[in-house]
């Protein structure tokens, strides 16, 4: 009958394999270890500068600034708020309009919009933009000085466009406009076609009152 031989390992290498484990062992928990401190620095910092953030945009908001990366049309609202107020009326007109475009996106230039549509300076033209855009801009407040600003430019205005700018205008308004509807309708006795289409499309926004 064969003898089985046992293989043992020297003394020597047993003890050089338990120190290897022992150093892999070591080497890591040290790497979780530093994996876990570098996650949470990174969480923090990122949650620093996320209140940095949130605060700085308040802080636009609270002074009625544009905030930071926000664009309109193409270009940054600080750019077309800078345009309000050029004493270009062609420039201001540009800017009131391209910020009617953006709707509720442009929420943070109403303070500015508000200023150029009741200063003194502003031309007609510009003004009755500026005031359309406030009106689709912010969709939830009465808006009745704008209102009665734009109806009295219906009511009492010689030149056509301006009145049908007016019109328009009011339109914008939705139901918010319904006082001036009577004024609208009567606007719309007339045999310009251009001012019959603005009256019909105005108060098809308006709705029923």
């Amino acid at each position: 009958m064969m003898r089985q031989l046992r293989v043992t390992m020297p003394r020597r290498t047993r003890a050089q394999a338990q120190a290897k484990a022992h150093v892999q062992e070591h080497v890591q928990e040290h790497v979780q270890e530093h994996v876990q401190e570098h996650v949470q620095e990174h969480a923090s910092r990122t949650a620093r500068i996320a209140l940095r953030l949130g605060a700085a945009l308040g802080l636009c908001l609270s002074l009625g600034l544009p905030a930071f990366g926000q664009t309109c049309n193409g270009n940054p609202l600080s750019y077309w708020v800078e345009m309000l107020g050029d004493m270009a009326p062609s420039r201001q007109f540009q800017a009131a309009y391209a910020l009617a475009q953006c709707g509720a996106g442009a929420a943070s230039t109403l303070p500015a919009l508000d200023k150029a549509l009741r200063d003194q300076g502003t031309d007609l033209r510009p003004r009755i933009a500026i005031a359309r855009a406030i009106l689709l801009i912010d969709r939830s407040s009465p808006a009745d000085d704008i209102i009665d600003y734009l109806s009295g430019v219906v009511q009492g205005e010689q030149q056509v466009w301006a009145r049908e700018a007016a019109i328009e205008a009011l339109g914008a308004a939705g139901p918010r406009a319904c006082s001036a509807a009577p004024l609208i309708r009567a606007a719309g006795n007339t045999s310009i076609g251009s001012t019959q289409l603005k009256v019909h499309m105005a108060l098809q926004n308006i709705g029923p009152c």
